[in-house]
């Protein structure tokens, strides 16, 4: 399975990161989150064809040192 998995900011900037299988049902990524604030994920599963079969939208708070 294909995936794309693209991450917003908190300053608006967009990322592109690459997502792996790592094994049935699982998957790892790694980001250099240096900016405090919210940070918008979204990922999205595909088929061979490259056809959307499930998405996951989520955010990942970085606190305030």
């Amino acid at each position: 399975m294909q995936s794309k998995v693209v991450v917003v900011s908190p300053n608006g900037d967009v990322i592109s990161v690459s997502l792996q299988q790592t094994g049935p049902g699982r998957y790892h990524a790694e980001l250099d989150a240096v900016e405090t604030g919210a940070w918008l994920v979204n990922i999205a599963f595909q088929d061979s064809d490259g056809s959307v079969t499930g998405r996951i939208p989520t955010a990942v708070t970085v606190p305030y040192p």
